[in-house]
């Protein structure tokens, strides 16, 4: 749609069941979109198909693409996938979690946890650093977390134990240490 003039602008096809999800790329030349059976990666502009990844998607609560489009994650009961859209390889990230957020640069995916924060590097996958959240702190009903737009920090809103208060917390992103937390 364009929503300057609120008229149908593109229709994409090839999606063989009902479409679950769908998501931009931050520059908004890609979409994702996600049904029962298959992702497909759409060239905006184009209005093309550019890849299509046949793999099980339900139940997923996310999708997203990363800033530099180089890779997608989504979530579905099994865990995280983690896709490379230039080599169409894909990884299962043990983590069952549907929070998630890419880095700005898009070369780490950020995986919320209970008690903790996973750090994964996208191009090996591997594990870079856990951030620990301090003591009577929980991420279980708490989306807000992000990267600094240098992607040095990491910095999230926490539940606490009182049900009327929160934590803002600050990590380095590098090591995992928490620089500074505020309670309200």
């Amino acid at each position: 749609w364009d929503v300057s003039t609120i008229e149908g602008d593109k229709i994409l096809y090839y999606h063989s069941n009902t479409v679950d999800s769908a998501t931009f790329s931050p520059d908004r030349k890609l979409i994702a979109s996600a049904s029962d059976n298959c992702i497909i990666v759409w060239d905006v502009k184009r209005n093309v198909e550019i890849s299509t990844y046949n793999i099980e998607t339900i139940p997923y609560n996310d999708i997203l693409i990363s800033p530099n489009n180089r890779k997608i994650a989504y979530e579905n009961t099994k865990g995280i996938w983690l896709i490379d859209v230039s080599s169409n390889a894909i990884t299962l990230l043990p983590e069952k979690s549907s929070r998630f957020c890419f880095s700005n640069d898009g070369q780490h995916l950020l995986v919320a946890l209970e008690q903790c924060f996973i750090l994964y590097n996208t191009d090996t996958c591997e594990k870079r650093v856990t951030i620990t959240l301090p003591d009577g702190q929980f991420l279980f009903g708490s989306k807000s977390f992000v990267f600094s737009p240098d992607d040095k920090l990491i910095a999230s809103i926490n539940a606490i134990e009182d049900p009327c208060e929160s934590a803002l917390n600050v990590w380095d992103s590098s090591s995992g240490v928490l620089i500074n937390s505020l309670q309200s």
